[in-house]
Parts: structure tokens; sequence; C-alpha cells
């Protein structure tokens, strides 16, 4: 087991880098009642909603989360700054969706491209 922050696990041929990155509103997604996905609501207050409905008052100031996504925006460059040229195949492992819902771009794929990334995965996914 690696735990990657601010830096890179090579294994063979094969480089990894990431960071945990933020909820960005353009690549917010929710899951209807029916499982089906839907854009437009932040994670951040999906959750806050429902695990308790009093605490959706007390989600990140846009100021706050401005702040995080420019801080994990900077680590996820960090991290893929020292992948290494020669390596054939590029993954990043981020925690939320590097795209849209409904597969719009972002800065977060337009960083991935930059850095020549053949695969993204990610892992947080709502239930």
């Amino acid at each position: 087991m690696y735990f990657i922050q601010n830096d890179v696990v090579h294994l063979g041929d094969v480089a990894i880098g990431g960071s945990r990155m933020w909820d960005f509103p353009c690549v917010s997604w929710s899951w209807s009642k029916g499982g089906s996905v839907q854009a437009g609501v932040q994670v951040g207050e999906w959750l806050a909603e429902a695990t308790d409905p009093e605490r959706s008052a007390k989600v990140m100031s846009p100021e706050q989360l401005a702040k995080v996504r420019a801080r994990e925006l900077m680590r996820l460059r960090m991290s893929l700054e020292k992948l290494p040229d020669a390596a054939q195949v590029r993954i990043a492992l981020v925690h939320f969706p590097p795209i849209g819902a409904d597969g719009t771009p972002t800065e977060l794929s337009q960083i991935m491209d930059e850095f020549a990334i053949d695969l993204c995965i990610f892992g947080h996914l709502l239930p």
C-alpha cells in the first residue's frame, strides 16, 4: 500500500500521481432517488443535507471552497510534475471526478491533458 501526497509511485513502466482534489461546481454530481446522475449539486452540500439537514448551513463559504480548490489544484500539479517522461503509462488518482456529469472538461481535466495522463482513477461516488 502506498499513500500518494504530492509525490509519485513508480511500478515498472507505470507512474502514478495524484491529489485528493475537491468538489468543483463544474464537476458536481448528485444522484436522484432512481439512481441516475444529475449535475449541479455540490457534493459537500449534498452530503451535509443527506447526513444532517441542519448541517447544510455549515457548508464552507464560497471563499473557503475557492481556497481549498486552489490548494488541491496546486497539489495535483506538484504531483504530476514528478511523473517521469519515460513512464509508458501515466495514471492520475483523485478523489472526485475530473469532468462534469455531462462530460464537460474542467481545470482538472486540462491539467491531466497537460501532463499527458493516460488514465484517471477517481473514487468518490455517492450512493
